[in-house]
Formats: structure tokens, C-alpha cells, sequence
């Protein structure tokens, strides 16, 4: 059974996670960089890789990241999983479709309530 987030909590953890994304950016603007929205998305998956200091939990990022992607296009989809399977593996994971589809729910099972 899926656990329901409320409301306030989902605006607590999008609070989180853009202000992650804005710290980021933020830091590779410093460097000359003008990261895109994939960009920015993927620094935070490459930070989270490399530290377990931020004030949420890897589930929840990875929802968040999901939702920040446009899901009409294939590819940006597919690059969101193997980000998934790679962080929670270890190696780029490329499948079956129905493996594409299980990896895909686990990233959105949680709902929330309004």
C-alpha cells in the first residue's frame, strides 16, 4: 500500500529540493556554466551520488526530478531511469521494457492527498 503525503508535505519537500536545485545552479553559474533544466536535475542526482547530507530522503528526490521532466518525451524519460538505476546499483541498467516500466512505478509510488 502506498503511503499518502499531504499536501503540506509535498510543498515541504518541492521547498527542499528547488532550493537544493537553486544552490546548484547556482554554483555551476559561479563557474561560467548556464546549466539547462535537465542539467540542473542531473547536478542533483550527481551531488546526491556523492553525499548523503541532504534534508531528504533519495526517494523522494528522485519523485521530485521525475515530476521537474517533461514525461512526453521518451529519451528525457529514459535518461531519468537509468540516473534511478545507476545510483541505486551502481551501473547504467538498460533492460527490458518491462524492467523500464517497474523502475518507472517505483519512482512514483508515492502519492499524495489533497
Amino acid at each position: 500500500m502506498n503511503k499518502r503525503l499531504s499536501r503540506s508535505e509535498v510543498i515541504e519537500i518541492k521547498h527542499k529540493v528547488h532550493d537544493i536545485i537553486s544552490v546548484i545552479s547556482d554554483h555551476l553559474k559561479e563557474r561560467g556554466e548556464n546549466p539547462s533544466k535537465e542539467e540542473r536535475y542531473r547536478a542533483v542526482l550527481d551531488a546526491w551520488n556523492s553525499t548523503n547530507h541532504f534534508p531528504i530522503s533519495r526517494r523522494y528526490l528522485y519523485i521530485e526530478i521525475a515530476r521537474g521532466f517533461d514525461f512526453e518525451t521518451h529519451e528525457t524519460v529514459w535518461r531519468i531511469i537509468e540516473s534511478y538505476k545507476t545510483i541505486t546499483t551502481g551501473k547504467p541498467d538498460r533492460n527490458s521494457l518491462a524492467g523500464y516500466y517497474r523502475t518507472w512505478e517505483k519512482i512514483l509510488q508515492f502519492t499524495y492527498t489533497d
